[in-house]
């Protein structure tokens, strides 16, 4: 399987064409906080958009970004420069053993 476009860390910008910058106010950067891999092989992302905007509420850890939503910005930051949970809880349902994080910590 290939690795993902964008490393932890990276410095990115939302795309104009992506469908969450309307909703997001435009033009955001920030860091990627999180990268993960779906069933399907494609990968998603969690970025920290700096200000913190738009602020999620208590337990939400991000929003599903993918590659065809983000840009670099060619720069890394370290990982004591990032705010972000270093432990996650995650709900697992016993019916479909698919699971999903409720808070970091």
């Amino acid at each position: 399987m290939a690795d993902s476009t964008f490393q932890l860390y990276e410095l990115v910008r939302l795309k104009p064409t992506s469908s969450f910058f309307d909703a997001f106010g435009g033009e955001l950067t920030g860091a990627i906080v999180g990268v993960f891999q779906a069933d399907d092989g494609d990968w998603g992302y969690c970025v920290e958009f700096y200000p913190h905007f738009p602020r999620l509420d208590a337990g939400e850890m991000g929003y599903p970004l993918e590659d065809q939503d983000l840009d670099s910005l060619g720069e890394h930051l370290k990982a004591d420069q990032v705010d972000v949970p270093r432990s996650v809880t995650v709900r697992v349902d016993p019916e479909t053993g698919e699971g999903h994080a409720v808070k970091g910590g």
